[in-house]
């Protein structure tokens, strides 16, 4: 058992070595290398790889900076890959951080259908974990969501309406989505006519409409007229 834990343990520091090295090659000058190495940690973060690994060697800022940059190739694959990491609790809890917040937000806005479909995908994983959903509300990630909802793709809306399932579900912060347009882009999204979007449809619907406040203001303003 000794020598199995002595092994793991190398195998584990070889394996953060290389991850590394790999992130050194994502500061060089050469475009291309900088996108091959990206794509590798994209391909790993993809697959059953331990998570974990990327948090300790810093994948985070890493694809942080890439979306701050202004090569737009080399931001898509910096969005895939923080998408895929986001479904592993340890890395999703460490997005929800407002210098990435503001980063994913940006990326909102370049003409890019794919780039749309990971920020939609990470929203919703990261929208699982409650300790996310004050930093996704300040940093205008509903507003972000209905920008989303314009762009009329199934698994896109279904993202989005799962984000506003997980958001609806915390009692404090329902009448603040409310106020920031919640009910006006799931109203939107319930027109889909995939089935696991309008069930995320209507779990948000549910939860938003039992805060009274809620309930006195669609009364008021008619909303679903």
């Amino acid at each position: 058992f000794r020598k199995l834990c002595l092994a793991q343990n190398a195998h584990q520091a070889l394996i953060e070595k290389a991850l590394r090295s790999i992130i050194g090659l994502l500061r060089l000058q050469d475009l291309k290398t900088r996108k091959h190495a990206a794509a590798i940690l994209r391909d790993l973060s993809a697959s059953c790889f331990e998570t974990s690994i990327f948090l300790h060697v810093g994948i985070i800022s890493s694809m942080v900076e890439l979306l701050e940059g202004s090569d737009k190739d080399l931001q898509i694959i910096a969005m895939s890959c923080l998408r895929h990491l986001s479904g592993t609790e340890c890395i999703a809890k460490n997005l929800g951080d407002s210098r990435i917040m503001q980063a994913v937000i940006r990326c909102l806005f370049l003409v890019n259908e794919d780039m749309k479909c990971q920020i939609a995908g990470l929203f919703a994983n990261i929208s699982e974990y409650r300790e996310c959903h004050q930093v996704m509300i300040a940093e205008g990630v509903i507003s972000g969501i209905s920008e989303l909802s314009l762009t009329e793709n199934k698994e896109m809306w279904q993202d989005c309406a799962r984000s506003f399932a997980n958001l609806c579900s915390h009692e404090e912060k329902q009448v603040l989505l409310y106020r920031k347009g919640c009910v006006k882009t799931l109203v939107k999204l319930s027109s889909s006519k995939c089935p696991h979007c309008q069930r995320y449809v209507a779990i948000a619907m549910r939860f938003i409409v039992s805060s009274v406040e809620v309930q006195k203001s669609l009364s008021k303003h008619n909303e679903f007229a």
